[in-house]
């Protein structure tokens, strides 16, 4: 099922013996628009620190209430690798980290979350940990959601607004559907566009190109944010835009 950025924002996480804290924003990588790092503020209960944690422990959700559960303890949450969401975070950092919640690395099996565990070896840790110091560190294509939000959406033939929040599987962790606001274009409707129609993203500039019209998004079928997105409307979008 799909939802909102913004209702993720509301999930607290229940580790195995106790709540760790709420998720304030999430990492995707630019290739294959996927939820990489859920960032979760732990409050007074770490002092402040903040957390990441692979969506790949989650392991239930009740979004009524808001809350999300891990196969988590808190005492394993308290003694990871540290990976502040408040700078950038490194190839190195992350063979650390998934190592530690014995995850296999997300870029060696594709797109969705899971599948076949490969083994994190010395060989790969001593390959980032080399490449860091000599300044050619793999990129990450880590982005922060916090960030990207109110990037500019170009069309190809002028601005129809900016990014407002995402649409999440919750199955898979990936990015389908950006929702702009086009409130500077065409009366502050919402409209949905695909991440798989970006051409270009201009990370210095803070926009995102898509490979349609204005007047092709402004046909779309009507977007209504109240209503929870269905298999119907997804076909009627991908029709619309074929």
């Amino acid at each position: 099922m799909l939802r909102s950025s913004d209702d993720l924002r509301r999930m607290t996480i229940d580790a195995t013996d106790g709540e760790i804290g709420r998720i304030d924003e999430f990492y995707f990588d630019d290739e294959a628009w996927t939820v990489r790092y859920l960032v979760v503020r732990t409050g007074s209960w770490l002092s402040g620190r903040t957390v990441l944690l692979t969506p790949a422990t989650v392991t239930g959700a009740d979004w009524t209430a808001h809350r999300l559960a891990v196969s988590l303890s808190m005492d394993q949450v308290r003694n990871s690798p540290d990976m502040s969401a408040d700078r950038p975070v490194s190839r190195l950092q992350e063979l650390e980290y998934l190592q530690y919640y014995d995850q296999p690395p997300y870029w060696m099996l594709g797109a969705e979350v899971g599948g076949s565990a490969i083994a994190i070896d010395a060989a790969m840790r001593a390959a980032a940990a080399g490449a860091e110091a000599a300044g050619t560190e793999p990129k990450t294509h880590l982005r922060s959601s916090r960030e990207v939000r109110g990037y500019h959406i170009e069309a190809v033939d002028g601005s129809i607004g900016h990014l407002h929040h995402y649409l999440l599987d919750d199955d898979t962790w990936r990015v389908r559907y950006l929702v702009v606001d086009t409130s500077s274009w065409w009366f502050g409707k919402d409209v949905v566009i695909s991440p798989q129609w970006v051409s270009k993203v201009s990370w210095g500039g803070r926009s995102l190109h898509v490979t349609h019209t204005r007047e092709a998004i402004k046909a779309s079928p009507a977007y209504d944010p109240r209503v929870p997105m269905t298999k119907d409307y997804a076909a009627a979008l991908e029709e619309h835009f074929t």
